[in-house]
C-alpha cells in the first residue's frame, strides 16, 4: 500500500502529461522506472520517466512524464532532472531501467 501511494505521489508531483494507465498485472509487487535522456549541442535536456506498479492485488498503475530544460536550467513539464547525465556530454541521449519489489503477504 505505501508504494501505490508513493506511485500516486509521483502521479501528481510529476503531472504525467503524456497520460496514466490502470489494469490488471501478474508481477504483483513490483515498480519498474524507466529513465531517458536527451542531451542537446545547445545545453538543453530532455528528460522523461515512465513508472509501471504492479501492486499486492495485481492492480497496475502506469505513468510518466517528460521534463524539458534549458540550458538555463529553467524546465517544463514533468519528469526527472537529467542534466547531470548530460554534463560534459553533449548530443548523447540514454536510459536507466529500476525495479524496486514490495513483500506481498
Amino acid at each position: 500500500m505505501i508504494l501505490f501511494n508513493l506511485v500516486c505521489l509521483f502521479a501528481c508531483l510529476l503531472g504525467f502529461s503524456e497520460g496514466s494507465a490502470q489494469g490488471a498485472c501478474t508481477e504483483r509487487g513490483t515498480m519498474n522506472y524507466v529513465y531517458r535522456w536527451k542531451c542537446n549541442r545547445d545545453g538543453s535536456a530532455e528528460c522523461s520517466e515512465e513508472i509501471d506498479y504492479c501492486d499486492c492485488n495485481n492492480y497496475e498503475t502506469r505513468g510518466g512524464g517528460t521534463g524539458y530544460y534549458d540550458k538555463y536550467g529553467h524546465t517544463k513539464g514533468g519528469g526527472w532532472d537529467c542534466r547531470s547525465k548530460c554534463s560534459g556530454r553533449p548530443s548523447t541521449t540514454g536510459s536507466e531501467t529500476r525495479t524496486n519489489n514490495e513483500v506481498c503477504g
